[in-house]
C-alpha cells in the first residue's frame, strides 16, 4: 500500500456535515464522503483534504484534521463554476480525488485528472446511473459527459451486484463493490414519541404523497416528516407543504442537522421507506437500521436486510399491505422487538464504516 498520499474528497453540498452551523441541503451521497473523510484524517499517513461549495465561509477551513476548501459558488453561471473549483482543484494538487453521485461535473472532472494525470475514484450513488436511466442522460451533452466519468475514471465503486452488472455491459468497466458505511450506535430504550418516521429530501421519485396518504389513514396516531427541500424543486415542495399543514397528527419539520436525526429516530417505532429507486439501501435507512428502527418498504427490497436479517417487511407497492403491516407493527405490536433488534445487527455486520472505511482505502491505494 501507498504510503503518505494526498486524497481530496469533492462533494459541493456537504458543508453543512462539518459546520452545522450552516443551514443547507444535503444528501445520503453527501453523508457518505463525510465519513469516510473522516475516518480517512484519522490514519496520520493520509493528506486529507475535502472540497465543499461556497457558503460565505473562509477559503480553507479545517475540522477533525479535515482541510475544507471553498470552491464554487451555486449562484454563479457554468463558467464562473468551472473556473473557480479547478482554481481551487489545481491548489490542493491531490494524488487521488474522489467524487460520489453523478452530474456533468463528474466526467469533466474524470478528463480533467487524466490530463493532469491525477487517480480519479468515482463512486456510483443511485442505480439510475448504471442502467442509463438517470436524467442525466436525456441529453446528448450531459449524456456524453456522464460517459467519460465512466470511461476515465481510475477506479468505480458500486453498492449492489446489479450496478457492478450494469457497469460492464453499458460501459466495459470492471468496479469494486462497497456497501455504504456507518457510526454505529447502539439501541436506546427511549419513549417512542412518533409511531412511523419518513426522512428524505423532497423529490417526487422518493413519494413522500405516499406517507402523506398514510398519516391520513391513521388520524390517530402520531407520524413525524423530516422533508427538506430539493434543489430547483420549490413548487414541488410547496405542494408537499401544504398537504402536510392539514394533518393534526403529523409533526413536519424542513430542516434538520444530520446529528440530530438520530434522537429523533430513537424516538419512532419504524421507518416508512417509499422510495422508487435508489442506490441500495439509502443513508437514512441505514441511520434508523443503526438505532434499532424496523424498516416498512413500500417499493424497494434490496439484499439482506429484508429477506435476510428480517429487519422489515416489504409491502410489494401494495397501499393496503402498507397500512396493514404498519397497524400490525405498532398498534398491534407484532414482533416488532424482533425486527428491532434484526435491523440493528443488519446495520452492525454489513455498514460499520470503520470496517467499510477500511477496505475502501485498500481498494484506492493499492
Amino acid at each position: 500500500m501507498l504510503k503518505n498520499k494526498k486524497i481530496c474528497f469533492i462533494s459541493p453540498k456537504a458543508y453543512q456535515l462539518f459546520n452545522p452551523k450552516v443551514k443547507s441541503t444535503f444528501g445520503g451521497a453527501e453523508v457518505q464522503l463525510s465519513l469516510l473523510a473522516k475516518e480517512f484524517a484519522k490514519d496520520k499517513k493520509l493528506d486529507v483534504h475535502f472540497m465543499v461549495a461556497d457558503y460565505g465561509q473562509r477559503n480553507k477551513e479545517i475540522y477533525n484534521n479535515i482541510k475544507i476548501w471553498k470552491s464554487l459558488n451555486f449562484k454563479d453561471n457554468k463558467l464562473k463554476q468551472i473556473i473557480k473549483f479547478f482554481g481551487i482543484f489545481n491548489k490542493i494538487n491531490a494524488d487521488i480525488y474522489i467524487q460520489r453521485a453523478l452530474s456533468p461535473f463528474s466526467g469533466i472532472i474524470a478528463l480533467y485528472c487524466k490530463i493532469k494525470k491525477k487517480k480519479f475514484v468515482y463512486m456510483v450513488a443511485h442505480d439510475s446511473e448504471s442502467d442509463e436511466t438517470h436524467e442525466i442522460y436525456k441529453g446528448k451533452i450531459k449524456s456524453f459527459l456522464a460517459n467519460l466519468t465512466f470511461k476515465y475514471a481510475n477506479k468505480i465503486i458500486v453498492q449492489n451486484e446489479y450496478q457492478k452488472k450494469n457497469l460492464l455491459n453499458n460501459f466495459n468497466r470492471e468496479s469494486f463493490l462497497l456497501k455504504k458505511g456507518l457510526i454505529i450506535n447502539s439501541i436506546k430504550k427511549d419513549k417512542k414519541r412518533y409511531d412511523a418516521i419518513w426522512v428524505g429530501r423532497c423529490e417526487k421519485w422518493k413519494n413522500p404523497d405516499i406517507f402523506l396518504n398514510l398519516v391520513k389513514s391513521f388520524p390517530n396516531n402520531n407520524f413525524l416528516m423530516i422533508c427538506s427541500k430539493a434543489t430547483n424543486k420549490e413548487e414541488y415542495f410547496k405542494e408537499i407543504l401544504k398537504k402536510a399543514s392539514k394533518l393534526k397528527n403529523l409533526r413536519f419539520i424542513k430542516f434538520i442537522e444530520n446529528n440530530k436525526i438520530n434522537n429523533l429516530l430513537y424516538q419512532s417505532k419504524v421507518f416508512i421507506f417509499t422510495s422508487d429507486q435508489e442506490g441500495d439501501w439509502p443513508m437514512t435507512i441505514l441511520e434508523a437500521a443503526s438505532c434499532g428502527v424496523p424498516i416498512i418498504s413500500y417499493k424497494l427490497n434490496y439484499n439482506y436486510l429484508i429477506d435476510k436479517y428480517e429487519g422489515g417487511i416489504y409491502c410489494n407497492n401494495d397501499f393496503n399491505e402498507l397500512k396493514k403491516t404498519f397497524e400490525d407493527l405498532t398498534l398491534k405490536n407484532k414482533k416488532i422487538k424482533k425486527y428491532s433488534k434484526n435491523v440493528y445487527e443488519y446495520a452492525k455486520e454489513n455498514h460499520d464504516i470503520k470496517v467499510n472505511a477500511k477496505k475502501f482505502k485498500e481498494i484506492i491505494l493499492k
